[in-house]
């Protein structure tokens, strides 16, 4: 729902509905649906207004409903609801937010952002570029999108929500972004999700990962070994923590081949410093690969 002056815009799962108050309290309303309207579909599960350069613009993310021909992606007009335009056809977006110029996405597939409804970018997921410091948000998708200007900032922050964690940026490019997430144990080491699944946990560009979380580490690297259950090598990395395209501490459930290993218990090897003055130590992982 959405409101604004006199005006309501509320969306159904058969269509979207404005509405006009009147003068004596009653609501004139006005309905717009597929394919009448030109909606991609008439389920509609985000709506957003946008403003600028003197124009109103109605945003609204929606998903096919009864209808076989109805498509996901977004529908917008630009002179409430007289005329419909379509964008981002067949994707499945869960949230759309319009600040100023821009308007951002929220999809099965990513983060996307725009200046004019038609031409869109996609973002890559979320990463911490910064050196020592990095991790990331190992899923493509996004749920959710809002640009922050509290004076609490410096300047527009944009904040998305993930399936791994919400992450923030202060560079609507997305290049770097802080990511944050409930810690089962900030100072216990280990694996999640556990029992973890390479064909449907975290997948991200096709490979499924598990995440290591390792407490606190000082040493520049990581050096992450994988047994299995006959405490045979099956994989061995070191992981460049200065590295910015190293990301998350993580492993997609392959041997050293490239194959996923065998459903069964494995234990990993993670060697790191825990302290500036202490030379590295192996810390151990049991783990449990289901496919």
């Amino acid at each position: 729902m959405l409101s604004y002056n006199d005006t309501i815009w509320v969306g159904t799962a058969n269509g979207i509905n404005r509405g006009i108050f009147g003068s004596q309290g009653c609501i004139d309303w006005q309905h717009y649906a597929y394919p009448f309207e030109n909606l991609t579909g008439n389920f509609v599960v985000s709506i957003a207004r946008q403003y600028w350069n003197g124009q109103r613009i109605i945003w609204a993310a929606t998903m096919n409903a009864d209808d076989p021909t109805e498509q996901r992606g977004v529908s917008y007009t630009l002179n409430d609801g007289n005329t419909w335009y379509t964008a981002l056809e067949g994707e499945r977006v869960y949230n759309v937010h319009a600040q100023d110029s821009l308007v951002f996405a929220a999809s099965a597939k990513g983060l996307w952002k725009s200046k004019d409804g038609q031409n869109w970018a996609l973002f890559k997921p979320a990463k911490n570029v910064t050196p020592l410091q990095g991790d990331e948000t190992i899923s493509s998708e996004v749920y959710s999108v809002v640009l922050d200007e509290r004076a609490y900032y410096n300047g527009p922050v944009l904040w998305i929500g993930t399936g791994d964690g919400v992450a923030r940026s202060a560079d609507l490019d997305g290049s770097n972004w802080e990511i944050y997430r409930a810690d089962y144990d900030p100072e216990k080491i280990y694996a999640y999700p556990n029992p973890f699944s390479p064909n449907s946990h975290n997948v991200l560009d096709g490979d499924g990962y598990v995440r290591f979380h390792l407490g606190n580490v000082v040493s520049p690297d990581v050096e992450m070994a994988v047994y299995n259950f006959a405490m045979e090598n099956v994989y061995n990395v070191t992981l460049d923590r200065r590295n910015p395209e190293t990301g998350a501490i993580k492993w997609n459930g392959k041997d050293s081949n490239s194959r996923l290993v065998d459903n069964g218990v494995y234990f990993i090897k993670l060697k790191y410093s825990q302290n500036l003055n202490a030379s590295p130590s192996n810390h151990w992982v049991k783990l449990i690969v289901v496919k």
